[in-house]
């Protein structure tokens, strides 16, 4: 398939499904008018026409993360840059929203030719930057038309993703040679867009834009008073099991459950990959015979030193329910767990998060997905591979156990965040020098 054979089969489908979206936009459906880009970014307050943005596409809260850095860095060099940042994702727009306001966040349109170009009339960007993997071949097409360049930041292929992109490889080939500068995660990254017919004068490595997520360490009294607010005992080690999906639950349980023996003041921070599975979660929680909380439930008064568990309300487990709650909450604990990686189907979530707060983390042998950031983090110390649950529990009862190991653990994790740093800024280095501007 060739960008018009593609554009062609999108313009019929459009036929049927833009009436549908129609009439919800009529009906004062603001998603499905953002989606028809018969709404977009808000205006902004201020004197005469708004200068030309600079669009940022980001599929979701993932994409989002990665993107901040980038956004921060070419405000830091230019204050006032015009900036506007779409997503997929309902959810990626609220992180957005609550994280960078002033990018005036969107839902990116259907990727249908009449559809994008309506989008891109109504926006005028002066550039449509794409993070990661986005490849939206309409959009693409209608850019090129209007003569608006393009940037792939942040650029990741995993092995199952170019997989399915060498399927269609005739399109993906004329939707990589649309854009002015790819820039990539890795070397391995590297060598798949090559393989997908990227040009490779156009390829540049800068790392990952993730790990320069500011990140705002708690001081001990900060982070003793936010435990003791959501009523974990003072003293109780702390695990931290985060982006836990189907399959990984039990081992995660399992392995608590066998920590507890040695170690039995441990407490849980739990929170599934998706706010649809707490129910589920909280289910099989309370099938072990552990005291549960909803995070959303948890926040107490701080208690007194002297108060018992009872009285600060203390529970075995805490099941994460709400968003953007789990990077502060590995702050809070003395070891992580990420999860999608116990599992070959989902390739690992990001573990710079808790590594960048100076919490330990625990891996599965899954990380296709994070294979860079988790190969510094456990050449360096600061975390460990484990592959069931007595694996999870053995090293959980080391770090614990043994006097000052999480500590050495999480200090070692910190330095390998610091070393994989500079990402945003090597990025943006690479966009000015391709004639990007601001």
């Amino acid at each position: 398939m060739k960008l018009g054979t593609y554009r062609a089969l999108t313009g019929a489908a459009g036929a049927a499904a833009i009436p549908i979206l129609r009439a919800r936009a009529a009906l004062g459906d603001g998603d499905a008018r953002e989606r028809l880009a018969f709404a977009g970014p808000a205006a902004t307050p201020g004197d005469g026409p708004p200068a030309p943005p600079s669009w940022f596409h980001a599929a979701s809260v993932g994409e989002v993360q990665a993107v901040l850095p980038v956004l921060t860095e070419i405000r830091r060099r230019r204050e006032g840059a015009a900036l506007v940042v779409s997503t997929m994702t309902v959810t990626g727009r609220a992180v957005a929203r609550e994280r960078a306001p002033w990018g005036r966040p969107f839902l990116f349109p259907l990727d249908i030719p009449s559809v994008a170009r309506r989008a891109l009339a109504r926006i005028a960007p002066r550039a449509l930057l794409i993070a990661e993997t986005e490849i939206w071949p309409a959009m693409i097409g209608a850019a090129g038309e209007r003569g608006v360049p393009l940037a792939l930041v942040n650029g990741r292929i995993s092995e199952r993703a170019f997989r399915r992109y060498r399927m269609i490889g005739p399109l993906v080939r004329e939707c990589l040679s649309a854009f002015r500068v790819l820039i990539v995660q890795t070397e391995g990254d590297r060598a798949r867009y090559t393989s997908l017919g990227a040009p490779e004068d156009r390829l540049h490595v800068a790392g990952n834009t993730k790990v320069d997520a500011e990140v705002a360490l708690p001081d001990p009294a900060a982070r003793a008073a936010e435990r003791a607010r959501r009523g974990i005992p003072a003293g109780a080690p702390l695990l931290v099991a985060g982006s836990v999906r189907p399959g990984e639950l039990d081992i995660v349980l399992d392995a608590f459950a066998l920590a507890r023996k040695e170690i039995p003041a441990l407490r849980m921070i739990l929170a599934p990959r998706h706010l649809d599975r707490v129910a589920e979660t909280e289910s099989g929680v309370l099938s072990r015979g552990f005291i549960a909380r909803r995070w959303s439930l948890s926040s107490f008064p701080p208690a007194p030193a002297a108060a018992s568990d009872a009285a600060a309300g203390a529970a075995d487990i805490l099941i994460v329910d709400t968003l953007g709650e789990l990077a502060g909450a590995y702050g809070l604990g003395e070891a992580a767990f990420v999860g999608g990686t116990l599992h070959a189907r989902y390739g690992g979530h990001n573990p710079l998060e808790p590594a960048a707060r100076g919490t330990p983390v625990l891996l599965g042998p899954h990380r296709r997905n994070v294979l860079a950031e988790s190969d510094a983090l456990l050449a360096a110390g600061g975390a460990r591979e484990v592959g069931d649950a007595r694996a999870f529990a053995s090293a959980l009862i080391y770090w614990l156990g043994s006097a000052g190991g999480y500590h050495e653990a999480g200090r070692r994790a910190m330095l390998a965040v610091g070393e994989l740093a500079g990402a945003a800024r090597r990025t943006v280095d690479l966009l000015e020098a391709s004639g990007f501007a601001w």
